[in-house]
């Protein structure tokens, strides 16, 4: 016994306010409007849907980029901290850090945790924009479908 739809009450939940920053401008949309399907205006979705994907697809591989470049800063700075921290002198031993205690220090270091929330930020955009992507092309297919059908009707 079927108690009805769950995820269509959330579709209009905050969650599918996009807002993502890039080369300092600022894409704000609402996820489930730009998906929704208007059937009396098609020929003008199909027209368009395009250029929505388009544009997704050009931040998403922009965004990809900047991903793996503060991925790979965040590695480096990382390396740096830890080979610092693993050639320093412990006071309180008068010997070099042991490779955990590197390791810890690398880890708490605050430019390295700087770089890497950057990073995480980073890649949670690029998370997004691939899940706006991937709706779109559901969208572009759900627009075909309706448009073939709309054909046939009409014949």
């Amino acid at each position: 016994m079927s108690k009805g739809r769950k995820i269509s009450k959330y579709t209009n939940s905050s969650i599918t306010d996009v807002k993502i920053r890039f080369n300092g401008e600022t894409f704000k949309f609402n996820l489930a409007e730009e998906l929704s399907i208007n059937e009396a205006k098609l020929n003008d979705e199909l027209k368009e849907q395009p250029s929505y994907y388009g544009f997704m697809k050009m931040l998403q591989a922009r965004l990809l980029t900047v991903k793996e470049d503060l991925e790979r800063q965040a590695d480096k700075t990382y390396a740096s901290k830890y080979l610092k921290a693993a050639e320093a002198i412990n006071p309180t031993t008068n010997r070099v850090y042991s490779d955990k205690a590197a390791i810890q220090k690398a880890l708490a270091n605050e430019d390295y945790n700087k770089i890497l929330e950057k990073s995480i930020k980073a890649k949670e955009d690029y998370n997004i924009v691939d899940a706006c992507v991937r709706s779109f092309e559901q969208r572009a297919s759900l627009i075909q479908t309706l448009a073939a059908n709309m054909r046939r009707e009409n014949q």
